[in-house]
């Protein structure tokens, strides 16, 4: 039986780099369809604003061109976003009606200056909902350059929240480790709880190996990916530099402890770091392990998915995103 293909478009965007990934289903699973990441020149977008508009149309207008999928989910850094737990009570109407009278009857400044998305669930069985807020002067402005390049913004969404539909049941710590920051953020059912950042990052785990044995940063990087964070780094002064670089995280998981039922994922934004999980592991337990989209037990991906599995990692959070708004016709239990 043939299956029409659905396919979804996201895009990233931060102050220092931009990227796109459609997504795609034919029925025998997930695929890449397109896909690209390239650096932002600088001043283009600060701190989430855009402040070089023009710039930003044209490469924008390049992505129009390579993907069909105009309609597209726009993943922004979760610090420029709002978010607050709001209880809905047990009115009639949509969730979005039911908020917006809620916002008039309490005065709801938030509600008034951000572009509010929800994310509802269950509380001792009454409705809830996560509001997630982008101020609507940046939303506007993001909205106007998409549209003049010929893309329709049909979401935003935090980095973060990217990855809420697809973490385990329950109250879980994830891990996310990137190229200048380590994020713990936690959730509870798939909902958005807190976060926490860490300057613990592959930046700094490189910069300790350069820092130590005085070599250059491409063979700093071949002795990390080879090593990790392992004690069988053959200089004991680099196994000691860059666990001392994990320890702030480390120490953040020890003093806040793991709740019973709970558990730790790490999703790796880079190649996966020799070690990391276990270290963590000794910290919580067997509640840890990785969490890498492409392997998710609920989701089929085809074998070939026209990115190479080393580039895979750093597009995780626009995978997740579109793989979690689209039906997957082959799911796995």
């Amino acid at each position: 039986m043939t299956t029409k293909k659905a396919s979804r478009t996201v895009v990233l965007i931060t102050d220092t780099h931009i990227a796109y990934l459609t997504l795609a289903n034919n029925g025998r699973g997930f695929f890449v369809v397109a896909h690209d990441w390239s650096p932002l020149p600088e001043g283009v977008v600060v701190r989430g604003e855009i402040l070089k508009a023009e710039v930003l149309k044209k490469i924008l207008e390049k992505i129009a061109k390579k993907v069909q999928v105009k309609k597209v989910d726009l993943i922004l850094p979760h610090e420029y976003f709002f978010t607050t737990s709001v209880s809905l009570g047990e009115g009639r109407g949509t969730l979005e009606k039911r908020l917006a009278k809620i916002a008039r009857d309490q005065d709801l400044a938030w509600y008034r200056t951000h572009h509010i998305e929800l994310y509802p669930y269950k509380e001792n069985d009454k409705d809830q909902a996560l509001c997630v807020g982008l101020p609507k002067e940046v939303a506007s402005s993001y909205r106007h350059v998409f549209a003049r390049a010929g893309l329709e913004v049909l979401s935003f969404q935090s980095h973060y929240l990217a990855f809420g539909p697809i973490v385990p049941k329950g109250r879980v710590s994830q891990v996310i480790v990137g190229e200048t920051s380590t994020e713990i953020v936690e959730f509870k059912d798939g909902i958005y709880q807190s976060s926490k950042t860490f300057a613990s990052s592959y930046r700094d785990f490189i910069e300790s190996v350069v820092d130590v044995l005085s070599i250059t940063e491409p063979k700093a990087r071949e002795i990390f990916a080879r090593y990790g964070v392992l004690r069988a780094h053959r200089d004991e002064r680099v196994y000691r530099k860059v666990t001392k670089s994990m320890s702030p995280v480390i120490e953040f998981i020890t003093q806040r402890g793991m709740k019973e039922g709970s558990s730790l994922v790490v999703t790796f934004l880079d190649l996966p770091i020799r070690g990391y999980v276990d270290a963590l592991g000794k910290v919580v337990g067997d509640a840890a392990g990785e969490l890498y989209v492409i392997k998710h037990p609920r989701y089929q991906f085809q074998d070939v998915l026209t990115l190479h599995r080393d580039d895979s990692y750093r597009y995780q959070p626009l995978i997740a995103q579109a793989m979690s708004r689209m039906t997957p016709t082959v799911p796995v239990a």
